[in-house]
């Protein structure tokens, strides 16, 4: 009897446990259910990112946030580059509000595109590859594992957490935009009595190829996302009274009441021409291409730097490197060496004399009346980089801006960018290099200037060309296709146009016509005197062809 009692009891504890066990698709719909009806909840947020040249940069992030309306509270310490950095950020809504360390009093605010989804967003991408997950039982929690090898980054970003773009003001600017082939391992643990998530972990390696090189670096990154307190948080502290009174960037840097004096822009900027090493175009493009005049210098992957007459004849092969923003300054040419880390040198233009500027890998190198411009360590993941300037002879080595991603110097401008995709403008005719408001509200990918136009593709227009009148403030639109990179020789617009894989189409500003060039995708445009130079990938390696500004006609040039 004791025996039958027991058979008893143990089928019907197998038959009750068969009955109450979910399957791995019905844990993950109970999980967006429950998530979906989150209301609060506490998080610690770590992230270990290793830029293109193995430099790390750590975020911790530590909080508590409210789902409807939004509103967060989060501590932030970030290492970037062994400098220690503390603040805090603040969420209500669309807009999120930093305290840049205690000695600040103002809290800076900035819009967002979108208010943050956090979790509910992660759990329902990683039931849409339910077919695709590893899943794994541990005794309180179920956790999912994926694991690809992908060449867009839509997986990556629907599961990156919101507040690693937005809590750290110094990351606003990244994105994913440019990385591709991307080794990706991602998991999330989903607690057994409430279906809701305690813990996602991110690993990635990728290509960060936003300068279109050969070889783009590879960046990476370490991210642990894990909760705590879910529905029981009633309410977050927030400083209500700094919150009312916080500041725009603009206003929080003193470039909201900047006043241009009209008369100087129109009369002043025009006394001298500036004489530039190169076109902020051909720069744009990588500066492969330059010419004084009566020489063309040239630059060839994997063979080296040459000159040639304009009409092709007496080549002169000047260095084994491969080099790229080429500037040609009175009898000097000053470039970044490619093969030598991404250096700056300047050597005489017949090839003698080389000598070392940068003691550190640097890009957008330029020159202009006399001056040499460039930003060291363009790679690091913050675009927390400074703008050096120096004289043609090497002298007067001084830093004029602290924080910086691109630059062009144009019509007594330097315009550059820092966090973000907005311009800034610092005004190199004032003797106090003093701010300047004139394209305050352009948010630019590629941009470059022709005659009194700044060109730029429209970060906020799916990147159509757009261009702005230095003096009367014309804003124009002028392509709808998507461009990625351009160049400009007179009335006409030379770009790649993405939304036909691109291709070369050329865009004339006086007929509104636009035409396509090319049946295959180009890169790296140049136009040097009456011709637009670029390069075709031909067995995996780039080689340059030409064609003149208002032809059809495509020949390989004879580099």
């Amino acid at each position: 009897m004791r025996l039958k009692t027991f058979a008893f009891i143990i089928i019907f504890l197998l038959l009750t446990a068969c009955e109450n066990s979910l399957t791995q698709e019905e844990i993950l719909d109970e999980s967006v259910n429950n998530m979906t009806k989150l209301d609060s909840f506490a998080f610690t947020l770590s992230s270990e990112f290793t830029d293109g040249m193995d430099n790390i940069t750590t975020l911790e992030l530590e909080g508590e946030t409210r789902m409807d309306p939004l509103e967060a509270s989060i501590e932030v310490v970030q290492d970037i580059y062994e400098e220690e950095q503390e603040s805090n950020t603040y969420y209500v809504d669309d807009m999120v509000y930093y305290k840049m360390g205690e000695e600040v009093e103002d809290l800076i605010k900035v819009e967002l595109d979108e208010t943050p989804s956090q979790l509910i967003t992660a759990v329902q991408v990683f039931q849409s590859e339910q077919d695709k997950l590893e899943f794994e039982e541990e005794e309180n929690e179920y956790v999912y594992t994926y694991t690809t090898s992908v060449n867009n980054t839509s997986f990556l970003e629907s599961i990156y957490p919101d507040y690693l773009h937005s809590a750290s003001f110094e990351r606003i600017a990244m994105d994913f935009e440019y990385t591709d082939n991307i080794e990706l391992h991602t998991a999330i643990k989903i607690d057994k009595e409430t279906f809701l998530i305690n813990e996602l972990a991110i690993e990635y390696t990728g290509d960060y190829n936003v300068l279109n090189k050969d070889d783009p670096p590879t960046i990476s990154e370490k991210i642990q996302f894990n909760f705590t307190k879910h529905n029981t948080i009633e309410e977050i502290n927030l400083p209500e009274e700094d919150i009312q009174n916080a500041k725009t960037f603009m206003e929080f840097f003193g470039l909201d009441d900047v006043e241009i004096d009209e008369n100087k822009l129109i009369e002043e900027r025009n006394i001298e021409e500036e004489i530039k090493g190169n076109t902020s175009g051909n720069l744009m493009n990588e500066g492969r291409l330059a010419t004084d005049g009566t020489w063309l210098y040239y630059s060839v992957s994997k063979k080296g730097l040459f000159r040639s007459k304009l009409d092709g004849n007496e080549r002169e092969q000047l260095s084994e490197s491969e080099v790229s923003s080429i500037n040609i300054a009175d009898d000097w040419l000053f470039f970044i060496d490619r093969t030598k880390g991404h250096l700056v040198y300047r050597m005489n233009k017949d090839g003698s004399g080389q000598r070392q500027v940068s003691g550190v890998y640097a890009e957008y190198l330029t020159v202009v009346n006399g001056w040499v411009y460039y930003i060291p360590n363009v790679n690091n993941p913050t675009g927390d980089t400074h703008i050096l300037r120096s004289k043609t002879n090497l002298t007067n080595n001084d830093i004029i801006v602290d924080h910086s991603r691109q630059l062009i110097v144009a019509n007594g401008y330097l315009i550059y960018k820092d966090y973000g995709q907005t311009l800034r403008v610092i005004d190199l005719l004032d003797d106090e290099l003093r701010p300047d408001s004139l394209f305050a509200n352009v948010e630019a990918r590629n941009y470059a200037v022709s005659g009194d136009w700044l060109y730029y593709e429209n970060v906020e227009d799916n990147y159509t060309i757009y261009r702005k009148n230095f003096k009367s403030r014309i804003e124009e639109k002028l392509v709808d296709q998507h461009s990625d990179s351009f160049n400009i020789a007179g009335d006409n617009v030379f770009y790649r146009n993405m939304d036909d894989d691109g291709r070369l189409y050329r865009y004339n500003i006086t007929s509104d016509a636009n035409q396509k060039i090319s049946e295959t995708a180009v890169h790296k445009l140049h136009v040097v005197e009456n011709y637009l130079y670029f390069t075709l990938l031909e067995n995996y390696e780039p080689e340059w062809y030409r064609m003149k500004l208002d032809g059809h006609y495509i020949e390989e040039a004879d580099f």
